[in-house]
């Protein structure tokens, strides 16, 4: 990686508690969302990029309110918190 084009960004990341947290990280053009807790960090999901654009573009309109931003960024990755567990929780019962 240099300084001037990276090849993994983390575009946004969000505490969850105390020592973890969940993350939109781009590697490579792709969008996934991550888990970091620890020493245990796990890629949860591909990103749709079609999701991703549209929450990009939502940033770009709101870049003079951060407060908008994080309030729209912290609602869509509880929205996928809340996805993944049902989804896992689902997984576990079949």
């Amino acid at each position: 990686m240099t300084k001037h084009n990276k090849i993994i960004k983390v575009v946004e990341r969000i505490a969850v508690n105390n020592n973890s947290s969940l993350s939109i990280v781009e590697i490579c053009g792709i969008y996934y969302l991550m888990s970091f807790a620890g020493d245990d960090n796990k890629i949860l999901k591909e990103l749709d990029k079609e999701e991703i654009e549209r929450i990009i573009s939502e940033f770009e309109k709101n870049k003079t309110s951060s407060v908008d931003r994080n309030a729209s960024i912290y609602g869509y990755l509880c929205d996928l918190q809340k996805k993944i567990k049902t989804y896992t929780g689902a997984r576990k019962k079949s």
